[in-house]
């Protein structure tokens, strides 16, 4: 007698990273590996971002997304996948702002459960961004404390913004990781004054960085 195995069906789990990543450093890369762990993420789609709106860039969106992928290599994690959505609409003129980025996904993996990653400086800016009401209700979100913000500004920003979320009866939960005070600025500023990098980002991403004479005139 031949018996056939009916498996349950699991709700594939993914995280979404969205940013400049102006350079992608260090901390980008602990946070991700982090909410992977701690969230037991299935995978982790790294969105670059490909016409910021709240801020300027200083790299194009294809080196940027370039540096990303080199980043990733060197992490060697397979759950870490790069995502260039928002780069391709970017080149095509188009505008792809967070909400269409999630709705496009939210198609492409109809049975996946989502969970959006934000730093700190991120969930600040939130209710700024277009159809964030709309996010809310369509999407998990875990956020990042830095540790650059001071106890109490971090403290009374999360928990403000935790009110509210459970006035909307939804979760907005924290990324436990070390302190990293490791920045895209502080990057930047280091390569401006001809300063060595340590290991403030992968050897993949300096040698792309020199390479390319990113960031040798960068003034904030």
């Amino acid at each position: 007698m031949r018996f056939k195995f009916i498996g349950l069906l699991v709700k594939k789990k993914l995280g979404l990273f969205g940013g400049r990543f102006d350079p992608v450093h260090r901390a980008h890369l602990a946070m991700a590996t982090a909410a992977a762990n701690q969230f037991k993420l299935d995978e982790i789609r790294w969105i670059v971002t490909g016409k910021p709106v709240h801020k300027k860039t200083f790299a194009s969106a294809q080196q940027r997304l370039e540096m990303v992928s080199l980043a990733l290599k060197d992490l060697s994690d397979k759950r870490m996948k790069l995502d260039d959505i928002e780069v391709l609409a970017s080149l095509e003129g188009q505008a792809n702002p967070t909400y269409k980025t999630i709705q496009a996904l939210k198609t492409n993996h109809p049975k996946a459960e989502f969970l959006w990653l934000l730093g700190e400086d991120q969930l600040v800016n939130f209710k700024t961004w277009q159809n964030w009401e709309w996010l809310i209700e369509n999407i998990g979100i875990a956020v990042c404390c830095r540790p650059n913000i001071s106890q109490t500004m971090q403290y009374s920003t999360f928990e403000t913004q935790k009110k509210f979320f459970k006035l909307k009866n939804k979760k907005l939960v924290c990324i436990e990781m070390l302190p990293d005070d490791c920045s895209s600025t502080k990057v930047r500023e280091f390569i401006s004054k001809g300063q060595p990098t340590f290991d403030l980002i992968t050897s993949s991403v300096e040698e792309f960085i020199i390479k390319n004479k990113l960031y040798i005139n960068y003034e904030r």
